[in-house]
């Protein structure tokens, strides 16, 4: 017999090489990362959620800083409540960028029995900030402990709780909110009552998202393996499982930051919310609609931190979803740009192509 290579040999010899020389490349210029310092990656490349990010931290620090938080004080020397022998500054309007000054005793005005109104906003933004993020924690508790207790057991279990899972989702969310929040409003230590019964109506997405991905992982070697090694199912769903879908928790969790806020300023907007003497952004709002003709800051300042805190909120969860699954990720022609969402794109590229045709035409005449 012949020792000589064969052509299949040397090529796959060839193939082996090169694989090393592209390893050996690798190895030299680039550095590996872990699955954690790749997902931090993604998550601070993402310039709207770092934008984001910064803003509704910014907002959250004057919030909590500015007019305190209970025995806490604050740097503003206004109460959000109405102060004694309080005075009425510049007829009511903001005295921001009054007079030579950058901000001015009342920057965003008073309202007419006068109270300081950049206080009450304050005041508002952050039992908005509390809400949602109290919410968000009851609410993800309650879905990932039925969501993985649904896809792990199957069976009765998965039927039952999916059942009941159903029937809090055919019921409007608005009208289970109102329900419970007119029960809870007037209790003590606000907003924490209210935060907690909305968390008893807002679980059934993250139960539905937490049981999708446990089917999946009970699939998994490594599950089998902790299975056949006689691990206690706890002990797989706590240790094997969550740890993997903690990406899906944690995106879903912030979007429902955002949803809660919506939702919240909806319910004391129709006055089923936070109650007076405390103040939140949608009774801010409500108050100030009356208003809107005459003093229409007493409504838009507040809505616009509405919308500030849930925008800010959602470019977060986009960026999480990003750096957690990039498979989601929207580059290039994918992304609409401005012209594609006005529809000057496609009109444009037509024009292009009636342009082309035209100067494409005298020539096959010609010829």
């Amino acid at each position: 017999m012949s020792n000589e290579p064969t052509p299949d040999s040397e090529l796959e010899q060839q193939m082996v090489d090169l694989a090393e020389v592209e390893d050996a490349k690798l190895t030299s210029d680039q550095k590996s990362y872990s699955q954690n310092q790749l997902i931090r990656r993604r998550f601070f490349s993402h310039v709207p959620a770092m934008i984001s990010l910064v803003v509704l931290s910014i907002v959250t620090i004057v919030a909590f800083t500015s007019v305190g938080y209970g025995i806490i004080p604050g740097w503003w020397q206004h109460p959000f409540r109405l102060p004694q022998g309080a005075q009425l500054v510049n007829n009511g309007q903001p005295t921001m960028f009054q007079d030579g000054q950058l901000f001015g005793p009342h920057p965003f005005g008073q309202d007419g029995l006068p109270r300081d109104i950049f206080a009450r906003v304050m005041r508002g933004t952050q039992q908005s900030l509390i809400i949602g993020a109290v919410v968000a924690l009851v609410s993800s508790v309650i879905g990932i402990l039925v969501g993985a207790i649904a896809g792990y057991f199957r069976g009765k279990v998965e039927s039952i709780l999916m059942t009941l899972t159903d029937f809090v989702i055919v019921v409007p969310l608005l009208v289970i909110a109102a329900i419970l929040g007119s029960y809870v409003s007037d209790m003590p230590f606000a907003p924490f009552p209210l935060a907690i019964a909305l968390g008893l109506a807002l679980w059934t997405g993250m139960a539905r998202l937490v049981r999708a991905e446990v089917l999946s992982l009970r699939e998994k070697e490594y599950v089998a393996a902790a299975i056949a090694m006689g691990a206690s199912p706890w002990r797989i769903i706590l240790k094997h499982m969550l740890p993997n879908a903690v990406g899906v928790i944690i995106v879903n969790a912030s979007f429902t930051v955002a949803a809660v806020i919506l939702l919240e300023s909806v319910l004391s907007y129709l006055g089923m919310g936070i109650q007076a003497p405390e103040v939140s952004l949608g009774m801010l709002v409500s108050q100030g609609e009356a208003a809107i003709n005459t003093r229409p800051h007493l409504f838009w300042i507040p809505g616009l931190f509405i919308l500030t805190i849930t925008l800010c909120v959602n470019f977060i969860g986009d960026g999480l979803r990003d750096a957690f699954d990039p498979r989601q990720q929207r580059k290039g022609d994918r992304r609409p740009g401005l012209r594609q969402v006005l529809g000057l794109r496609g009109f444009a590229m037509s024009q292009q192509r009636r342009g082309g045709a035209g100067t494409g035409s005298p020539g096959n005449n010609q010829e």
